[in-house]
């Protein structure tokens, strides 16, 4: 008993003689705070690009909302990470948010084994679930990788898969009345994926390419005249609205 409390008077001492005798500038401290300097400074700087879209989505009390999807590319080796503010994600997001990725690579022919891509999805619910902000991931993957802006005034849902093909989601006229108190133009969903809503209607438009007419049928708002609803199947049929 007594040699272990000799044992401890002696490690006071010796700590005591540490502490005030060791010089507060010192170079072990001084490499302490330089090193964490450093490391904030090189994570901050770098981000090379970044691009955010606006997401209609189904809150868990089966309420439409708004999320916002946030890409941004770093030097790196090929990882995928995700950063989730306030909402429980779920694995089928998370597995949309690879096929975004393979989407993205195939359609730029691009390599991104040198960059790696950070996933920010915030929003004013508990719950977003169901893999159909696939279709938006993919081109906001896209914007990101050609440090392009996104046209806001245009939404989408749907799923994705490695092609870049656009599938079918649930909770449609959820997210067409979303995306209607969000003041968009366009808003594009699966092919076959109608919003079955009152107040709806079907319009042909056509317009002119290389000197023949494409014509498709858009299924338009009467009651919000300037919402107009698209039926896609590929995210190519959907760039030229969203990349700026």
């Amino acid at each position: 008993m007594k040699t272990r409390a000799a044992f401890i008077v002696v490690c006071m001492i010796v700590l005591y003689f540490l502490v005030s005798y060791l010089p507060i500038d010192s170079g072990f401290e001084q490499q302490c705070i330089d090193y964490t300097q450093v490391e904030f400074v090189s994570v901050r700087q770098e981000v090379i690009s970044e691009a955010s879209m606006n997401v209609p989505a189904v809150s868990e009390n089966r309420t439409g909302i708004v999320t916002n999807v946030l890409v941004q590319v770093m030097p790196g080796t090929g990882r995928i990470l995700t950063n989730i503010d306030k909402i429980l994600f779920w694995a089928d997001t998370q597995d949309s948010i690879r096929k975004a990725t393979k989407a993205a690579e195939r359609h730029l022919d691009m390599n991104i084994s040198e960059y790696d891509l950070i996933y920010t999805i915030t929003a004013d619910a508990a719950v977003i679930e169901g893999p159909s902000a696939g279709a938006a991931l993919a081109i906001t993957t896209i914007a990101a990788l050609e440090n392009r802006e996104v046209n806001q005034s245009v939404m989408i849902t749907g799923t994705i898969d490695e092609q870049g093909n656009i599938g079918k989601v649930g909770g449609i006229n959820e997210k067409v009345g979303a995306a209607i108190s969000n003041g968009v133009e366009l808003f594009f969903i699966p092919k076959g994926n109608v919003p079955t809503i009152s107040g709806f209607g079907k319009e042909k438009v056509c317009r002119s390419v290389g000197g023949f007419d494409v014509c498709e049928v858009r299924y338009l708002s009467r009651t919000h005249l300037n919402l107009s609803v698209k039926e896609v199947n590929n995210i190519n049929q959907t760039l030229e609205y969203f990349l700026i």
